[in-house]
C-alpha cells in the first residue's frame, strides 16, 4: 500500500517497506537531519539526498521486522524536533554561555594564589580552611 501523509512530505509504501522524506531545510537544517538519521542507525537503513538548499530527501527501510515503518516514522520525526530544539536552545543561549565564561575567566584566581604542593610536608592540607579565608579576604 502506497500512501503520503497529511502534510504530503512523507510518502510510505509498505508492500516495499519504505519511507521516502522531502524535509524542508529552513525547518530542519542538514544537521538536525543528520542527528536524526544517526539514531536509527541500529533500526534502518537511512539514504539521504536532494538538495540541502531546497528539500532534503530521506529514505528509510527497516533493517528488519523488529521496527515497523510507523514507530520509525514516529521516531525519526521524533528526532528531527528533538535536535531541531537543541540547536535552537544551544543557539539562543549561546550569549549566555560566553557572558558567563567571559566573566568567569576575568575573575578566576591568579595561579600565585593557589597554594602549590608541597612534598615535604602536608601543612596546606591540614590547614583548608585558613586557604579558604584567605581566598574569601582577597575576593
Amino acid at each position: 500500500m502506497e500512501s503520503y501523509n497529511g502534510l504530503r512530505n512523507i510518502f510510505y509504501d509498505s508492500s516495499n517497506d519504505y519511507v521516502l522524506f522531502d524535509i524542508n531545510p529552513k525547518i530542519y537544517p542538514l544537521k538536525v537531519v543528520y542527528q536524526a538519521a544517526y539514531i536509527l542507525m541500529d533500526k534502518a537503513s537511512v539514504i539521504l539526498g536532494g538538495n540541502p538548499d531546497e528539500v532534503i530527501k530521506v529514505e528509510i527501510r527497516p533493517l528488519d521486522d523488529s521496527v515497523g515503518l510507523g514507530e520509525l516514522i514516529r521516531l525519526f520525526n521524533d528526532e528531527l524536533l528533538t535536535y531541531a530544539s537543541y540547536f535552537v536552545f544551544s543557539e539562543d543561549s549561546k550569549k549566555f554561555r560566553d557572558f558567563l565564561m567571559t566573566n568567569l575567566l576575568a575573575n578566576a584566581t591568579s595561579e600565585s594564589k593557589i597554594p602549590s604542593p608541597n612534598n615535604d610536608s602536608h601543612s596546606d592540607i591540614d590547614d583548608v580552611e585558613k586557604i579558604f579565608e584567605e581566598w574569601e579576604d582577597d575576593s
